[in-house]
């Protein structure tokens, strides 16, 4: 249930030492319980990092803050999708859209306004048909300016 970040230093060979830093997100009030099941990862412009929560079918911003420090962090931002949200891809586009994998043969979209606060939301737009029956990767080329991975 942990995300993890081994240094750039650390990955030029095989290690079975401890990752550099450890995250382990929690849901906010009322109840509060460990967001389980990371499976997307992605980075947006600003530096923060998006983490689709397959058990929870939420969406958490990590910031650059809660990046450096670690350990148990409740997010600021957390999206919860409907229950039958298939969350295992996410992929920023060059206008600051958050896709992902949503449910069997779909795929969803929040704009930028969307992703700056807390709570149950449909998605802003979804693809669907025969040909995202099974989709799992996203990216977008070119990388998104601004994107640490660029």
């Amino acid at each position: 249930g942990r995300v993890v970040r081994y240094d750039a230093n650390r990955l030029n060979a095989s290690t079975g030492e401890p990752p550099d830093l450890s995250i382990l997100g929690w849901s906010g009030p009322p109840v509060v319980s460990e967001l389980a099941y990371p499976h997307g990862l992605a980075f947006d412009a600003a530096g923060n990092l998006w983490v689709g929560y397959f058990g929870p079918n939420t969406i958490a911003r990590y910031t650059p803050d809660e990046l450096a420090t670690g350990g148990d962090v409740r997010p600021g931002v957390q999206i919860v999708t409907d229950v039958m949200a298939l969350i295992e891809s996410l992929a920023f586009d060059e206008a600051g859209n958050l896709w992902f994998t949503y449910s069997e043969g779909s795929v969803a979209m929040y704009s930028p306004a969307d992703l700056g606060s807390s709570g149950r939301k449909a998605p802003t737009r979804v693809l669907y048909g025969d040909a995202l029956r099974l989709a799992v990767g996203l990216a977008f080329n070119p990388t998104p300016e601004g994107s640490p991975n660029r």
